[in-house]
């Protein structure tokens, strides 16, 4: 029976969302063809289920690699805000998919193809977390070397790179190879999958996450400083100093930099 109590369901089915994801990595295609698939009419739950994903896949990074992280990167984020902005994200890449698609398509018939959609939803709930970690990642920079571009040390740069590659190798595995199949109702697979890899990429490039400082609005600007002051500053100052103006000055001064080059506090 089910309970009227939408968090107590949403634990329920959290487990059945988790298999429906893992179903759809194996098969990314699934939704794709022609017969119906019953998966679609919990692509809602599903989504929510992956962020569920995310927020411990973050919080679980710190503890698999202490010698990395800085920080817990959860104790400087307003959390219902960065998944906010996670699914305007999803839904943004979801739209530039469907909208190419259609217009690829249009030669074949007028129809929707909403299921292009779909499979731009089900991606992003797989594709946020490399998303979210290349986002801990920048955070981590920012307060060991003031710089989301610079990385503190080779360690670094071996990770950033094992989860861009995985992050790009997914949205190829994803999304332009379903599109490209998808395709071949109307085009041959010589044309197909380049235009299913084109495809991918113009929905990606229209994503807000491309500029650097959409997901620094969910960042907590006083508990990042508060680190930043003593992780960085606090080591390079002599003597007394006033820490609460100090971590005054770096919220101003992230606030104010955020609308101009990222989220990078002055030096």
């Amino acid at each position: 029976m089910n309970s009227t109590n939408p968090i107590r369901n949403f634990v329920f089915s959290a487990p059945a969302s988790l298999k429906r994801l893992g179903r759809f990595c194996v098969d990314p295609s699934l939704h794709l063809r022609a017969q119906p698939d019953s998966d679609l009419q919990h692509v809602l739950m599903d989504y929510l289920a992956s962020l569920s994903i995310v927020v411990g896949v973050m919080a679980a990074i710190g503890a698999l690699i202490p010698w990395y992280m800085e920080t817990n990167p959860i104790s400087m984020l307003r959390i219902p805000l960065f998944m906010l902005l996670m699914t305007v994200n999803a839904v943004t890449f979801a739209l530039s998919l469907w909208l190419v698609s259609v217009v690829v398509l249009v030669f074949s018939g007028v129809r929707l193809h909403g299921v292009m959609f779909y499979q731009g939803i089900k991606s992003y709930a797989i594709l946020n977390i490399p998303v979210a970690v290349i986002f801990v990642i920048a955070i981590n920079r920012l307060i060991l070397v003031n710089d989301f571009n610079v990385a503190p040390g080779s360690g670094d740069v071996v990770f950033a790179t094992i989860v861009a590659l995985l992050g790009f190798a997914l949205g190829i595995w994803l999304v332009a190879v379903p599109a490209g199949r998808y395709l071949r109702r109307r085009y041959r697979p010589a044309v197909a999958y380049p235009l299913g890899l084109a495809i991918y990429v113009f929905a990606s490039l229209a994503n807000p996450v491309v500029a650097s400082q959409y997901f620094s609005n969910a960042l907590d600007e006083h508990a990042f400083c508060e680190k930043y002051i003593s992780a960085r500053v606090s080591s390079e100052l002599r003597g007394t100093y006033d820490k609460d103006c100090l971590v005054g000055k770096c919220v101003a001064a992230l606030k104010n930099n955020r609308s101009n080059k990222g989220m990078e506090p002055t030096r």
